[in-house]
């Protein structure tokens, strides 16, 4: 699930600032042999702050990439 969540004008000493955080949340659920569900079991929430570059990202080598982890 990926939610974005932006704050807007938000007026800091003067200077207009506009914010926006992707959440992500990664749910591992439970359920018995009959498929019936016992719930959630865990739970990850993570958060990724500002763009990355494209170019700077793609010479990364695969083992500083998040992809790989």
């Amino acid at each position: 699930m990926v939610r974005e969540v932006t704050q807007k004008d938000e007026v800091i000493k003067g200077i207009r600032a506009t914010e926006k955080t992707k959440t992500y949340l990664h749910a591992n659920v439970a359920f018995t042999p009959e498929r019936v569900c016992l719930g959630v079991v865990a739970a990850n929430h993570w958060e990724r702050e500002g763009k990355k570059n494209k170019a700077a990202q793609a010479k990364k080598p695969i083992e500083e990439k998040e992809s790989l982890r």
